[in-house]
């Protein structure tokens, strides 16, 4: 797991609730944090995942939210046991060593939308996945 200063998300598994189960999002979701992602502790190892948070949705046969890590990219995923929503965001478009918020908001009917700022609140990425 990366190192998350001062706050590291913990979602216990929540059957029936939105947050483990997409489809029971009736409206969508939306979530923010703001985090604190040390460079040091970012893994070379192309096969290393490395979670900030995660609900489940690692793969289609699970359901929930995750995101992550891997391959010099931090990933976005939303699977609804269905349907993989799937956002990858480089490293290089992402703050470190520094405070910044990620938000994002999914619904089935729509898209996943991510945002990131750092702490003086400049809008760095904007993305509509399709």
């Amino acid at each position: 797991q990366l190192k998350v200063v001062a706050i590291n998300l913990v979602f216990v598994f929540l059957k029936g609730k939105c947050i483990s189960e997409p489809n029971l999002c009736r409206t969508g979701v939306t979530m923010i944090f703001w985090a604190n992602i040390e460079t040091s502790e970012i893994s070379a190892d192309p096969a290393t995942s490395q979670y900030v948070f995660s609900s489940g949705g690692y793969d289609r046969r699970s359901q929930g939210f995750s995101f992550f890590h891997k391959n010099n990219s931090y990933v976005l995923q939303v699977v609804n046991g269905r349907k993989k929503w799937r956002e990858e965001i480089p490293l290089s478009r992402m703050p470190s060593d520094c405070w910044f918020s990620f938000a994002f908001t999914w619904s089935k009917g729509a898209s996943l939308m991510t945002s990131v700022k750092d702490l003086v609140d400049k809008v760095i990425n904007w993305l509509e996945i399709l």
